[in-house]
């Protein structure tokens, strides 16, 4: 046989295994749901590329199911009902700007703090004037990054003329800006990202440093966040220089409930937040040394769950009866 033949039939080999494997994994996850493979599927079906600095914003109008929950974008690109950005008379208008635990990941839309919130902050009169219909709208994107929630409320958010701003602050907000990957492959393989997502999952075993918990641990330590200072100042200059209420949601990593290990992360940016004025909500107190399995969308899945998503809305409809942080 002659060579040209027996490296054409490796080739044909080496295809027929890959199309293999690909059909198979493309059963396998139509009957069980993998947080990794969603979020890629998040990111073909519900994102765009954007020129500003947010990188991506959702596409408007656009559905998909996913981890288990439908998630609707509006003709805005928000995970909301349809809101005019023109603001009624005697409408309160809050803003909930954040990442994808903002969003409501893995959480039915009716089940997310945002609306929740936007349910209680009506129920309770004594906190706007008479005859004040408060609105909250859901700024909320995947993978978003501080500057990327600045960038979007600069070029989005303003437009609905907010009264105030839940800033939804997480660990990852310090992060560099993730974009996703593109290509044929990336955009279209489910061995792809199945590849990738094993990759990344051996990744701490063979460096050190990736241990995340070390990771986001020096984020807000020395010469990280001074870099990361002048972010937070941006979006505490922006929101006072446009008179809008700024309140800041420090959320918990869940993972680690049991045995909290960013305590520190906790302490610096209330304390960073509070020294310039910001109102401050920390949610620590009512998170840690709980059973992180109890709060979490899937065991594979770090994102907070609906029971999570009720718990945040209880502190902060507390806090803000108690502290009158409203105007």
């Amino acid at each position: 046989m002659h060579l040209r033949i027996k490296l054409f039939l490796v080739f044909l080999s080496c295809v027929m295994s890959v199309l293999m494997m690909e059909g198979f994994l493309r059963l396998y996850f139509s009957l069980r749901t993998n947080y990794d493979i969603e979020m890629w599927r998040y990111a073909l079906q519900l994102k765009q590329e954007t020129p500003d600095r947010r990188s991506h914003i959702h596409i408007p109008d656009r559905s998909a199911h996913l981890m288990n929950v439908d998630v609707q974008i509006n003709s805005k690109g928000l995970r909301d009902r349809e809101t005019p950005y023109e603001k009624p008379a005697g409408s309160y208008r809050v803003l909930m700007l954040g990442d994808s635990v903002t969003l409501g990941w893995g959480v039915p839309f009716d089940e997310t703090f945002s609306q929740i919130l936007q349910k209680d902050l009506n129920e309770n009169k004594s906190l706007v004037p008479p005859n004040t219909n408060v609105e909250t709208i859901n700024m909320g994107v995947g993978n978003y990054n501080l500057e990327q929630e600045i960038e979007s409320y600069l070029k989005e958010g303003r437009k609905y003329h907010p009264d105030a701003i839940f800033l939804f602050y997480h660990i990852t907000d310090s992060e560099p800006i993730q974009k996703h990957p593109r290509g044929f492959w990336a955009n279209h393989s489910y061995l792809y990202a199945f590849m990738i997502q094993r990759f990344n999952q051996l990744r701490p075993y063979m460096e050190r440093s990736n241990n995340y918990v070390q990771f986001y641990q020096e984020l807000y330590r020395g010469e990280a966040f001074e870099k990361f200072k002048p972010t937070l100042n941006e979006i505490i200059e922006d929101t006072k220089n446009d008179h809008v209420k700024l309140i800041a949601v420090i959320l918990p990593e869940i993972r680690s409930l049991e045995h909290y290990p960013f305590r520190e992360y906790h302490d610096t940016m209330s304390e960073y937040f509070t020294s310039h004025g910001i109102a401050t909500i920390d949610m620590r107190p009512a998170f840690e040394g709980k059973i992180s399995s109890d709060f979490l969308v899937a065991k594979d899945d770090p994102h907070p769950n609906a029971r999570a998503h009720a718990l945040i809305s209880k502190v902060i409809d507390r806090e803000v009866k108690e502290r009158k942080l409203l105007p």
